[in-house]
C-alpha cells in the first residue's frame, strides 16, 4: 500500500476519534478560493480528456478535478473543516454601539 494513505488513514481515525473532533458543515470557503478551484477544477478536466496522459493518470485528474469543482460548488471543504481552517472571512459584524 502506498505510505501516504496508510498515514492519512491514521490521521484521520486519529481525528475522528477524538473529543475535539466536531464538523459543523459550514461554509468554509470565500469567494476567491471558489473561484480559485473550479477554475483549476475545470483545466484539470481539460487536461484528463486529453490524451496526451496515460488513462490511470487520466482517471485520477477526473476525480480530483471534479472534487475541487464539487467543494467550489457547495463552498465547503471536507479538509478544511478537519484541519479547523476556514477562508470565508467574517463580513462587516455589527457592533453595539451607542452614539
Amino acid at each position: 500500500m502506498n505510505i501516504l494513505f496508510i498515514i492519512s488513514m491514521v490521521f484521520l481515525l486519529e481525528c475522528i476519534g477524538s473529543e475535539k473532533m466536531y464538523l459543523d458543515f459550514k461554509k468554509n470557503l470565500s469567494t476567491e478560493e471558489r473561484f480559485i478551484r473550479s477554475t483549476i477544477g475545470l483545466l484539470l478536466l481539460k487536461l484528463s480528456y486529453n490524451k496526451t496522459i496515460p488513462k490511470q493518470q487520466s482517471n485520477f485528474l477526473k476525480v480530483f478535478s471534479l472534487s475541487l469543482f464539487i467543494d467550489s460548488l457547495f463552498t465547503y471543504c471536507l479538509l478544511n473543516d478537519i484541519m479547523g481552517w476556514s477562508t470565508k472571512g467574517r463580513k462587516h459584524e455589527k457592533k453595539n454601539v451607542k452614539y
